[in-house]
């Protein structure tokens, strides 16, 4: 009984709720709802008699191409899209996020979401002796239903003592008022992040200009972008962050093609670094969420290291060889390093599950900054005085292993060091086990072969180095150490 709409969560034994969709014509006032690994076999023209829906989502259903075009037809005011694993489809229609949500997940039945609470109003503060960064680096909240967007921007500019102006020209080109609604809750999320998830689902960003004001404006899509990529991404991003649950095949592709849309679009990848603070901020309540981002993260570092290393390269080609083209360095730079000081911050709060992820994230970026959270995962002792407390586990070794292997890569001798001293045989035979971060090469998962690997990969020496020549070659180098990359197993 979903009539009520007190919140709570309804648990079905199969994927299909009593009643087909049919059931959930009860609910006239629904305005989201999200289906997926759904099989209603042609009962989705039941949906259309939902005439308050504002956006229909579904992935991995069984509707057909003229079933989505009839409900397109039936709901004019309705977004609605559908993904599968080979494309997907997205309608014309309106766009909108109302407050009343519910999700039909396979093999959960129905999940529903809670309406949000009245806006409550903020006292103003000011911040004169602080930076517009320092600002939007404080944490905020905010507690708005339908609020119009105009006062939700002033009040936030008045909380934190800061001019927020909104480019009524720019919106006016995407079909945004002053007076669109907002309805959201949170909670402790960077004041950076809350303006992304106000702004973002209505084709909005905004930008710091004259270090002195923040300006709503309209986004600039990527060349070649257009409104149903761009819809399809942010359903892709949905999926990583809800608490539902979804197939790892189908989480695993989402995190590719998230990672690859964020590493092409800088606004895209804001967002991504909105609710990563926000998954953050919530604790434990979200801990797959944020595994999830870290893993977008992984691969969205590796590919802007790659644009890096090839933009840096292209200097050193006298003969002017073709090159791969990568995207300008100093216009993803600030992202960049914004992106990685977050991560590392809240690296430091990992426990012994996750570190090893955290820390595999930092390496992935081949960044100078990245080295003083290296250091400190590489050094951490065994006992509780370090900064991670929650320090015993496997995956603390391959944290270790790929904090050292990140510095060598970075020139740092503490991480050859380590990785030597970790290479090197005993009589005893005693070694330790890597789970998730091998070297590719090494099938025995062993630590001591996976650091012999690095070493050779780093010194560009042959694949049968002995230990012995690894410590006489570092031993007797000359000059700068130039590091080889290592190749671990998820590069």
């Amino acid at each position: 009984d979903l009539t009520g709409f007190g919140g709570g969560q309804v648990d079905g034994t199969t994927a299909t709720p009593e009643g087909g969709l049919s059931s959930l014509a009860k609910l006239p006032h629904l305005e989201s709802l999200w289906l997926s690994n759904c099989h209603f076999g042609g009962q989705y023209q039941e949906l259309s008699e939902l005439k308050s829906l504002q956006t229909l989502t579904m992935m991995m259903c069984d509707v057909t191409t003229s079933e989505l075009e009839s409900l397109e037809k039936a709901l004019p005011n309705t977004r609605i899209s559908h993904m599968t694993g080979g494309g997907g489809w997205v309608s014309g229609n309106a766009s909108g996020f109302g407050p009343l949500a519910v999700g039909v997940i396979a093999g959960n039945g129905l999940q529903m979401v809670n309406t949000v609470k009245p806006f409550k109003q903020h006292s103003g503060s000011t911040t004169a002796n602080k930076s517009l960064e320092e600002v939007l680096l404080a944490t905020s909240e905010l507690v708005a239903d339908r609020a119009p967007l105009h006062d939700v921007i002033r009040q936030l500019a008045e909380k934190h003592g800061i001019k927020i102006d909104l480019d009524a020209d720019g919106m006016k080109a995407v079909g945004v008022t002053r007076n669109i609604p907002i309805t959201m809750e949170a909670k402790g999320v960077r004041l950076r992040s809350l303006l992304t998830l106000i702004l973002d689902d209505y084709g909005l960003t905004w930008e710091v200009r004259d270090n002195e004001r923040v300006v709503i404006i309209a986004k600039q899509q990527p060349e070649g972008a257009n409104s149903a990529s761009t819809g399809m991404r942010h359903e892709l991003l949905k999926m990583l962050t809800i608490n539902g649950k979804v197939e790892t095949d189908q989480i695993n592709a989402a995190i590719t093609l998230v990672a690859a849309a964020g590493a092409q679009d800088a606004t895209f990848a804001k967002r991504l670094l909105a609710e990563f603070d926000k998954c953050c901020r919530e604790g434990s309540r979200a801990v797959g969420s944020r595994r999830n981002l870290i893993a977008v993260f992984t691969k969205m570092f590796e590919s802007w290291a790659a644009n890096r290393w090839r933009q840096q390269l292209s200097a050193l080609n006298p003969d002017d060889l073709p090159q791969i083209e990568a995207g300008s360095a100093h216009s993803i730079a600030p992202l960049e390093e914004s992106i990685l000081q977050t991560v590392m911050e809240q690296g430091y709060s990992a426990d012994r599950h996750e570190i090893a992820s955290f820390t595999m994230a930092v390496r992935q970026l081949h960044h100078e900054n990245a080295k003083p959270f290296l250091l400190d995962v590489l050094n951490n002792p065994s006992n509780n005085t370090g900064k991670w407390a929650d320090n015993i586990g496997s995956s603390w070794v391959d944290a270790k292993f790929v904090a050292a292997v990140g510095l060598a890569e970075l020139g740092e001798a503490a991480g050859v060091d380590w990785l030597l001293k970790t290479a090197e045989p005993n009589d005893f035979g005693i070694d330790e086990s890597l789970f998730r971060y091998r070297h590719i090469h090494d099938q025995s998962s062993s630590l001591r072969a996976s650091s012999r690997r690095a070493l050779i990969d780093l010194f560009h020496l042959q694949s049968d180095a002995t230990h012995s020549q690894l410590s006489i070659h570092w031993s007797t180098r000359t000059g700068e150490f130039p590091a080889g990359p290592v190749l671990l197993r998820g590069d």
